[in-house]
């Protein structure tokens, strides 16, 4: 439970690049109608190519800022399209940065929200559960929910 006098931080993952995505409209919109208490910080997902040899002293300063904004949030929002079943490389590339070194991740026990947004009837449920965090090498509280529509 946060102290009432605490804002809460939340961090959102917009998984198109495409300024004007859907994702990034999406995230747009929570953030402009939060509480005063809440405030989104948006990160950029542009970050260099995972790469385990780079993860340590060598680790890229982007990414160092992404972990610590991750880090230091109260939770994490994840809006992301479905790309050919699954989700978009930038958004694996940054749960892989955000899911490593192995036991010391910044989304252990950290709450996640996840929203995939696709145009085709059937609906996202690839995307959705592959974005979902769950079961896997992510440590996050997944929080989503998928809805075919009729």
């Amino acid at each position: 439970m946060h102290d009432v006098g605490t804002p809460t931080r939340v961090v959102g993952l917009a998984g198109s690049l495409r300024k004007a995505s859907y994702s990034r409209a999406t995230l747009l919109g929570i953030r402009d109608n939060l509480p005063a208490a809440a405030k989104l910080e948006i990160c950029d997902l542009q970050l260099s190519l995972y790469n385990e040899d780079k993860d340590g002293a060598d680790t890229p300063d982007d990414v160092r800022m992404f972990r610590n904004a991750i880090g230091v949030s109260d939770g994490v929002v994840i809006v992301t399209p479905e790309y050919n079943h699954g989700i978009p490389g930038v958004l694996k590339n940054a749960l892989d940065w955000a899911s490593r070194p192995y036991g010391r991740s910044v989304l252990i026990d950290k709450p996640v929200l996840v929203a995939c947004l696709h145009r085709w009837r059937a609906g996202a449920g690839p995307g959705q559960r592959e974005a979902s965090l769950d079961p896997g090498p992510h440590p996050g509280r997944t929080t989503s929910r998928h809805r075919r529509r009729r």
